[in-house]
């Protein structure tokens, strides 16, 4: 009889997670529109192309500003290939993320791997990225 109550509340549990996570609108996680994806991938190379004209004029403090916003920019869309939320299928997503590691000089597939540790295991030993928050 014990063993059927604690069945019984945590089934209301699991009822009761369901019918929160039922009202919640995850717009994130929601198929992306045209417009959207065409954002996600164009978003830095405007900046890349603005810190170069800046460079070209000899402005050089407003292509060190371009450039700043190039980087944010760059890496804000290498994150979401890492999740596979650019809005584009894996070859696509693939070689962004290789023309990324070209224009930022880095290997963004090998920062994908630590990122995805990173999420398996959250401050656990093969979390490289959150290592820092452990140092006191």
């Amino acid at each position: 009889m014990c063993h059927m109550k604690a069945n019984n509340t945590q089934d209301n549990k699991n009822i009761a997670i369901k019918n929160a996570i039922n009202v919640v609108q995850w717009q994130d996680l929601r198929q992306l529109t045209r417009g959207q994806i065409a954002y996600n991938i164009i978003l830095p190379y405007p900046f890349l192309l603005l810190s170069w004209w800046f460079a070209s004029q000899s402005w050089y403090v407003m292509a060190c500003g371009a450039s700043y916003l190039f980087f944010a920019a760059a890496f804000r869309q290498a994150h979401d290939g890492y999740h596979h939320s650019l809005g584009t299928g894996k070859r696509t997503t693939t070689g962004i993320l290789l023309l990324l590691s070209v224009l930022l000089m880095t290997s963004l597939h090998s920062i994908r791997a630590t990122h995805m540790a990173h999420h398996r295991d959250p401050l656990g030993d093969s979390d490289i990225e959150g290592s820092l928050a452990k140092v006191s």
